[in-house]
C-alpha cells in the first residue's frame, strides 16, 4: 500500500509474497476485491468506520491501482464544509474551481459523481 498525503490518494501495488510489510488482498468473482490493511488506513487518517467501495483507476505505467477514498483524511466537519463549497462552486464557480474542489473531496475524474457534477455545472450555465 502506498499513499500520497498531499493529494490524499492511496495506491495498491503488487509486492513479493515474502514481503513482511505487505497487506493481504482477496479477489472476488468479477472485478472487485478487498484489502485487509487496517493498520495502514489508520496510520494515514482514513476515517472509514464501515466497509466502503472505493473506485480505483489502473495506472499501467506504475502497474498499480490508484484511488481517493471519499472519507480519507476528512472529519465530518470538513466533509460538511467541502460539500457546501462544491454546491457553491457548482452554482457560481468556474469549471477549473469545480474540478479542484472535486479532487479535494475525493471525486475521481471520469467517475459517475464527477460526470454528474460537471453536467449540473454545465446545465446551470445554459440559457433558459
Amino acid at each position: 500500500m502506498l499513499w500520497d498525503k498531499t493529494n490524499r490518494r492511496v495506491a495498491a501495488k503488487a509486492a513479493p509474497k515474502n514481503d513482511k510489510d505487505a497487506y493481504a488482498v482477496s479477489i472476488t468473482a468479477g472485478s472487485s476485491g478487498s484489502i485487509r490493511a487496517k493498520a495502514f488506513v489508520s496510520h494515514v487518517g482514513w476515517n472509514g468506520p464501515v466497509r466502503e467501495t472505493v473506485p480505483a483507476v489502473w495506472n499501467a505505467k506504475e502497474r498499480m491501482f490508484e484511488a481517493t477514498p471519499r472519507r480519507f483524511g476528512h472529519t465530518l466537519e470538513e466533509r460538511g464544509r467541502l460539500k457546501a463549497a462544491l454546491r457553491e462552486i457548482v452554482n457560481h464557480g468556474t469549471l477549473e474551481e469545480l474540478e479542484i474542489a472535486m479532487r479535494e473531496f475525493g471525486i475521481l475524474p471520469g467517475s459517475p459523481q464527477w460526470i454528474q457534477a460537471v453536467q449540473i455545472w454545465n446545465d446551470e450555465r445554459e440559457p433558459r
